[in-house]
């Protein structure tokens, strides 16, 4: 049973009810940005300017969506374990690209 995983939401960008779905209900809970000062809305949109960064990156260099798709993903994922307040949301989202 997955009972520990919230269920996938319809509100947010694409993709957003997969990646809640993914991530455990406590970090959800507790991103660690909030320790940090970041309220929610905050990190939302810090959340989606990163996913647009790679998005038109990805565009621009004529990457297929697949690989654009999984940047965006792992940009996700990290920010779900460390802190905006740590790491700068252009730097890490243009590293998503090249992983």
């Amino acid at each position: 049973s997955h009972s520990n995983y919230s269920s996938p939401q319809p509100s947010g960008g694409p993709g957003s009810a997969l990646m809640l779905a993914l991530v455990p209900e406590d970090v959800l809970a507790a991103p660690p940005s909030r320790e940090d000062g970041i309220d929610e809305d905050s990190e939302d949109q810090l959340r989606r300017f990163g996913a647009n960064l790679i998005q038109r990156a990805g565009v621009l260099l004529r990457l297929p969506q697949l690989s654009v798709a999984t940047a965006s993903g792992l940009f996700q994922r990290f920010y779900f374990r460390k802190s905006f307040a740590e790491f700068e949301v252009r730097a890490l989202a243009m590293a998503s690209l090249t992983l």
